[in-house]
């Protein structure tokens, strides 16, 4: 496990600098407190399968939301150049 390895603030840093990017560019989506993971509404099939990305049903049980774990070895210019695909997705807010 990635976590066990890791310095203890590692996780913290790239979920802060990942969540900072995202309101900076006003892509909307949804973490629950200290979480890793970020729920956004479902972006192209392209972007899907660059980022290896899942996705499932929203509440109105359409595959609609899409989700991001991001750890301690993404770099912040893996999430830079992340952040830059999203912008162009002109996501909604996840409907969670």
């Amino acid at each position: 496990e990635v976590f066990e390895r890791s310095e203890t603030d590692e996780y913290c840093k790239n979920v802060r600098w990942m969540e900072k990017q995202l309101l900076d560019n006003k892509i909307p989506y949804h973490k629950d407190g200290l979480s890793n993971i970020f729920v956004i509404s479902k972006p192209s099939d392209f972007f899907l399968k660059k980022y290896h990305l899942a996705s499932f049903e929203g509440k109105d049980g359409k595959i609609n939301c899409s989700h991001i774990i991001v750890n301690p070895f993404h770099t912040e210019y893996e999430i830079l150049e992340l952040i830059k695909d999203l912008k162009n997705e002109n996501l909604r807010e996840p409907n969670l």
